[in-house]
């Protein structure tokens, strides 16, 4: 082979560039490195060719960051190992603070379970009766010596068959409540 005669760039090299570059900038990345290979060809010879076609090859696929790998910055997954380096720089910081954090927000959504169990309890007692509507609780104030002692929710029989007598609305059993309500 004499010297004018142009030489084949690196195939290695070739291969290895068409592995990471777009389709889309294929042709002007190899149309550009070949042109210049050809000059170096020309006016040094072979080996100072090659070796500078393998720089230039480098030199594009790292310094111009045309990877395939590194092209797809629209997706949302490459920031996740970032996210949890940040988050864990921040906890290993901020120790005390971060586990008043992480414990907070467990026992603050426990503790709004238990009233919201609590309250359902209480807004659901004696619900399970069919006329759970007409079911009361008596009180009884105490009183002596003109001294308010407190409401207790204790009542003796007596106040149930005197309340039966004195008050009308007062329904003794279940027959009685489904012949009123018409049933």
């Amino acid at each position: 082979m004499s010297t004018n005669e142009p030489s084949k760039t690196p195939a290695f090299a070739n291969w290895l560039a068409d592995q990471f570059i777009k389709e889309t900038h294929l042709e002007e990345f190899f149309g550009d490195l070949q042109e210049i290979y050809q000059d170096r060809f020309l006016e040094k010879g072979s080996f100072h060719a090659k070796l500078m076609y393998w720089v230039d090859v480098l030199h594009l696929l790292i310094g111009f960051r045309s990877l395939n790998a590194l092209q797809n910055l629209h997706n949302p997954s490459i920031m996740f190992r970032h996210y949890f380096t940040i988050a864990h720089r921040n906890l290993s910081r901020n120790k005390v603070s971060s586990l008043i954090n992480i414990l907070g927000l467990p026992i603050g959504m426990g503790v709004c379970l238990l009233i919201y169990q609590y309250i359902h309890f209480e807004l659901s007692y004696d619900t399970f009766h069919t006329n759970a509507q007409n079911i009361y609780r008596i009180t009884q104030t105490e009183i002596r010596n003109g001294q308010d002692l407190g409401t207790e929710v204790f009542t003796t029989y007596g106040l149930g068959v005197k309340a039966k007598e004195e008050i009308p609305e007062i329904i003794d059993n279940v027959l009685d409540l489904l012949y009123l309500s018409g049933r």
